[in-house]
């Protein structure tokens, strides 16, 4: 049986590339997605990210099984930039978002937020263009995938 994912974790070379260079200028790397933290964790290490830098969505768990029980919040809007606090223990100084449901972890960056632009949040990228915030073209970003 053959089972296919119409989305799934993005592996950007660009991406991959900033993080390395972060890494050395010493600023400490987390990742924080919607997708579910078991996921993200297995790539993380893969862009030189602690699997214990990763913050996704988590559920339940007794004896090794998953349950329906989501552990608060969810890493959606408010919960992303809430579930930051908590596990950084600071706001962002520098974040990223592709979708509207980025924009609380955006706004609560220190210094410099970036929207890259996946061409299906024009409200996320409005506001961007308001605030004055960086705008990645997705085209740019892919660019290297050839």
């Amino acid at each position: 049986e053959v089972i296919s994912f119409t989305r799934g974790i993005r592996m950007l070379e660009r991406m991959r590339a900033l993080i390395d260079r972060l890494h050395a200028e010493e600023v400490e790397v987390w990742i924080c997605s919607a997708s579910n933290y078991w996921t993200v964790a297995q790539f993380a290490p893969r862009f030189g990210v602690n699997p214990e830098r990763v913050i996704g969505n988590r559920v339940q768990t007794s004896d090794r099984r998953l349950s329906s029980d989501l552990i608060a919040p969810a890493m959606f809007k408010e919960g992303k930039a809430e579930a930051i606090m908590r596990d950084v223990g600071m706001p962002p100084t520098f974040a990223f978002g592709d979708s509207e449901t980025d924009l609380h972890m955006l706004r609560a960056a220190t210094g410099l937020a970036m929207v890259i632009d996946t061409g299906g949040a024009a409200e996320l990228v409005a506001e961007a263009i308001e605030k004055g915030w960086a705008v990645q073209p997705q085209a740019d970003l892919l660019g290297d995938a050839g």
